[in-house]
């Protein structure tokens, strides 16, 4: 059975205008895949640097802490948490207990 001439001649264009824009879809999904990566390299490079900042600032303010309680290791004595009045009522209370105890009436 013969197959009409122009079913051929669109069948033979369609299959040239495949052919000849392969290159060029493969080179476009080329260029997406390499910016989706580039996108996420970028993306995770700033999200190391937060990281690393908050572990930098950490250790920090744990640096600043030990130096803080150098005073207070030094005394030996501890007055975090307290107002002033408590602290200083707090220091005269040590300062009693270090009195001899007093007896009572022994007989």
């Amino acid at each position: 059975m013969p197959v009409n001439e122009q079913i051929t001649d669109s069948v033979t264009q369609v299959n040239t205008k495949v052919v000849g824009e392969t290159p060029t879809m493969a080179m476009g999904n080329l260029l997406i895949s390499t910016s989706q990566a580039l996108g996420n390299s970028a993306h995770n490079a700033t999200s190391a640097q937060q990281q690393a900042q908050i572990t930098m600032q950490a250790a920090t303010v744990q640096g600043v802490n030990s130096l803080l309680d150098i005073g207070r290791s030094v005394i030996g004595r501890s007055v975090i948490g307290r107002s002033t009045e408590s602290a200083i009522a707090h220091e005269q209370s040590l300062d009693l207990d270090d009195e001899e105890p007093k007896l009572g009436n022994v007989n």
